[in-house]
């Protein structure tokens, strides 16, 4: 069997997780002869991996090379492109019942014309960028986010780097599989409809999410950023509604392919899996308590947190050391220097230290107390796991699989939370009965779920029925896993509660129910514990000027009444009748660049002594957002708080009121799944 393996910026030109997972995959599979095809930024990056026997090919593709010279493009050619091109834009900035289809129609459209023509002059030429400018003028006219000539160019230009695979030769293969959405899985496509072959798509982190981090911290224009998370929502939803079987190697990274355009008949989970032989139990533990990071330094990463929740460790326990095992991939170099940055203004420079790659990496594991993850996302992470396999407990954040991968070996804190994840090393690092505990639980529930042996045979069973076209065998890699959390497992500093079932889908968010009431809204209070200071994030909050130093009662005509934000800070309250509070009545207006912001509204429950009409139309979901909601539609896109009419354009809306403090430890909880 040939299998062509379509990686994007990993394997084998860069090391880490998902190149260390298709080390793993082509070397397990050794009767299956693998074609790697990696795409790249130049195509000419080395490669760091020696790639196994059973690798007959490498092909490179450079997804950012030097576009080829401009030529001469017959009239009939451009036409048919300004159609093609059209069509796309249409089903990309538009809402249609039938933009899905239309998008797809487009890109085979525009893959026949890359027969007659190179392809790459046409999608980032002059009439790619007028035909833009046309488009979002129809469908997005009278909108706030007004597109400039320069924003684009820069969209024209990043479209036509992620469409190039459209001018590719198509691959003649037994099976394609992608190691991730986007042009990779697009190659994919290429081949199914040219010449009828079986896709599989496997994801590690959820491509669309992480696109849209990426996006977020560009600095682009509101514009810009629109039009990019148009385009990856619809690029990402081709692939797979086309693909034969979405791998995800998570349950939670299957509920975004779920949400995204994947039948759920054609999506399962496969977990990463990991040698025993390679990762011996570790019994000793350095003679300095020691917090290690085993990774790439990259903003997914988020070593800044890690740095600055260390640093709140070290105040705990000032022997405490940090030791960040990892490569700096290319680009990277500046993130890098921010994090060093970060650790000589803390003051951290005899503590931290950037050791770079190693191996095996049971080393790094060996010279720490515990092993920490500190991403914004992550898939299923190949070093939760080998650290478990080790016999070390961990520490991660709550994104993607994580929660997965660490189980009861370890604890989950929210992510972006650097007190609660400080908190969790304090924890672990003092109470050694409770790390060696965790460590133990670790390891037997990797060996039971997360062999290589595992693995490499679920892989197996899928490429032989989709290359011969039979119904996929039943599946053994992801069972329904419990999670009990044994009763004084945990010192009552920690949060316990046992952990949700895995493969458990969030359930459906229901709308709010009108409330009815006669009297005024007197305050907005926050419900906790009695007689306990809470927290909310008013930080990002503007606040709104009132007209009194109280909200104003609501009229009888049911006007919207207007809550000074203050009120919602943090008031201590017990035995008040919870209210639901919306996220479109509190996200607010920057003050300056007049842009919605987030605000978290899991954490913003609020009460009143007496309700109203308008306050009825407050709404805020029960629990927790599932986070491929509350990361596709966070915000509003034209929200606005109402502002008092003599306010001056521009001005800011009133005082910031900071967050009041909370216990960081109450945050942290035992893996949880997301």
């Amino acid at each position: 069997m040939k299998v062509s393996l379509v990686t994007e910026g990993t394997y084998p030109i860069q090391s880490g997780g998902v190149s260390g997972w298709c080390e793993q995959l082509i070397r397990g599979l050794p009767e299956v002869s693998f074609e790697v095809v990696a795409l790249s930024g130049s195509g000419r990056e080395p490669a760091v991996f020696a790639v196994p026997d059973n690798v007959t090919a490498v092909q490179r593709i450079g997804l950012w090379a030097p576009p080829p010279r401009d030529r001469r493009v017959p009239r009939a050619v451009g036409s048919r492109f300004a159609i093609a091109y059209e069509e796309l834009l249409e089903a990309m900035l538009g809402d249609g019942p039938h933009s899905a289809a239309g998008f797809e129609s487009a890109v085979r459209a525009l893959h026949a014309l890359a027969a007659d023509t190179p392809l790459v002059p046409l999608l980032r030429g002059q009439r790619a960028v007028d035909l833009f400018v046309d488009v979002w003028a129809r469908h997005r006219a009278g909108a706030d986010d007004e597109l400039s000539v320069g924003d684009a160019l820069a969209v024209t230009e990043l479209m036509e780097h992620f469409l190039r695979p459209l001018g590719m030769p198509v691959l003649e293969t037994d099976l394609v599989h992608a190691t991730a959405n986007g042009p990779g899985a697009l190659m994919g496509l290429l081949a199914k409809w040219t010449h009828g072959t079986p896709v599989l798509l496997s994801e590690h982190g959820v491509y669309l999410r992480e696109r849209m981090l990426a996006i977020r911290r560009s600095g682009d224009s509101r514009a810009a950023r629109a039009a990019q998370i148009r385009f990856f929502l619809r690029l990402t939803e081709l692939c797979y509604r086309h693909a034969d079987l979405v791998a995800p190697v998570s349950g939670f990274n299957g509920r975004w392919a779920r949400r995204g355009g994947a039948a759920p008949e054609r999506v399962r989970t496969m977990h990463n899996g990991v040698d025993p032989a390679a990762l011996p139990l570790l019994t000793e533990e350095p003679a300095e308590p020691t917090v290690a990071f085993v990774g790439r330094i990259d903003p997914l990463k988020d070593i800044e947190l890690l740095v600055t929740a260390f640093a709140q460790v070290r105040r705990a326990i000032p022997a405490a050391r940090l030791r960040l095992f990892g490569g700096v991939p290319a680009g990277n170099e500046d993130y890098a220097r921010r994090c060093e940055a970060r650790v000589a203004e803390l003051g951290l420079g005899d503590a931290v230290t950037f050791e770079g790659p190693i191996s095996p990496v049971t080393e790094a594991f060996r010279r720490g107390h515990l092993v920490v993850l500190s991403s914004k996302s992550e898939g299923l992470p190949l070093t939760i796991i080998e650290a478990a396999m080790s016999g070390r407990a961990t520490v991660a954040t709550d994104v993607g699989g994580m929660a997965e991968a660490v189980g009861d070996g370890g604890l989950v804190v929210p992510a972006g939370d650097a007190p609660a994840f400080a908190a969790a090393c304090i924890r672990l690092l003092r109470n050694h009965e409770l790390r060696h505990e965790l460590a133990g639980r670790g390891r037997r529930r990797a060996l039971e779920l997360f062999t290589l042996e595992r693995f490499a045979e679920n892989f197996r069973s899928v490429y032989v029925s989709l290359a011969q076209r039979r119904p996929l065998p039943a599946h053994a890699g992801a069972p329904s896993v419990e999670l009990p959390v044994p009763a004084g497992a945990l010192a009552p500093a920690v949060s316990v509660r046992p952990a949700a079932r895995l493969s458990e889908r969030p359930a459906r968010i229901e709308p709010a129910v009108p409330v009815e009431a006669a009297e005024p809204v007197e305050r907005v209070e926050r419900v906790v514990e009695p007689a306990e200071r809470v927290e909310v994030p008013t930080g990002r909050i503007e606040a709104v000027p009132a007209a009194a130093p109280v909200a104003a009662p609501a009229s009888a005509s049911g006007e919207p009444i207007e809550v000074p934000t203050s009120r919602i800070a943090a008031v201590a309250a017990a035995r008040r009748e919870p209210v639901e509070v919306p996220t479109s009545r509190i996200t607010a207006v920057a003050a300056a660049g007049e842009e919605p912001v987030e605000v978290p509204t899991s954490r913003i429950p609020a009460v009143a002594e007496s309700l109203d009409p308008p306050t009825a139309r407050m709404a805020r979901v029960p629990g927790p957002l599932d986070p491929p909601t509350s990361r596709i539609a966070p915000v509003a896109p034209r929200t606005r708080i109402p502002a008092q009419a003599h306010r001056p354009a521009g001005k800011p809306r009133g005082p910031v009121r900071p967050p009041a403090p909370r216990s960081s430890e109450d945050r942290v909880r035992v893996g949880e799944a997301g």
